[in-house]
């Protein structure tokens, strides 16, 4: 069920809240090649407070903003260190708050190809580096939950970037199996799109054909 009006303005006043802690982020995001994305897509950091659940602080706030408002925030670690080694929940969210499509809004107005891989940043990264549309994927098993996800792409010049591992050959064959037309791209193992892009933008755009 989406967000009543109340939710979203309540979404609302936590980005901007957020927002405000964008310079934080920077370091980690200049590491990345996305130092201009933080603005754009209203990127922000959780600083400790009382009101705020203690599992997101210190987190990246990434909003899945609509034309109406946010509908949700999903809380990423910006940690330095392996967070499957250290038990650490890479990605969080409000509980019972269903996960979707990240920056789905770009396909209201796409040209061109549009460029789908797993996870916000890469979709970050395809945007804002490549100057591409692109659509993050919250995996195999999501897009298995949600068949009707692959009508939001019917008609369109798609490419997914997978990721370099044994999960992007899983969401890759999940989603060509619902969208024959797809093309699909493999990272180099152990790379996903940003880490591509953040290397070399043209060694990018070569793998996609651009």
């Amino acid at each position: 069920m989406p967000p009543s009006t109340e939710q979203k303005r309540s979404l609302e006043a936590l980005v901007q809240r957020f927002e405000q802690n964008q310079t934080r982020l920077l370091p980690y995001l200049t590491d990345r090649g996305l130092a201009d994305a933080a603005e754009r897509f209203r990127l922000g950091y959780v600083e400790p407070a009382d009101d705020v659940d203690r599992r997101y602080w210190h987190r990246m706030a990434i909003p899945y903003l609509t034309p109406t408002g946010p509908v949700q925030i999903r809380y990423r670690c910006v940690t330095e260190h392996d967070c499957k080694e250290r038990g650490c929940a890479k990605y969080l969210g409000d509980k019972g708050v269903e996960i979707t499509l990240y920056n789905a809004g770009t396909l209201l107005d796409a040209r061109g190809p549009v460029v789908l891989c797993e996870g916000e940043l890469d979709a970050v990264a395809v945007e804002t580096i490549a100057g591409l549309p692109a659509v993050g994927i919250p995996g195999a098993q999501a897009w298995k939950r949600h068949p009707y996800w692959a009508r939001c792409f019917v008609g369109l010049d798609l490419i997914l970037f997978a990721d370099g591992d044994a999960a992007g050959d899983d969401l890759a064959a999940t989603v060509a199996a619902d969208l024959p037309e797809l093309k699909i791209v493999r990272a180099p193992e152990g790379h996903d799109a940003n880490s591509v892009l953040a290397a070399d933008p043209a060694d990018f755009r070569r793998r996609l054909g651009q």
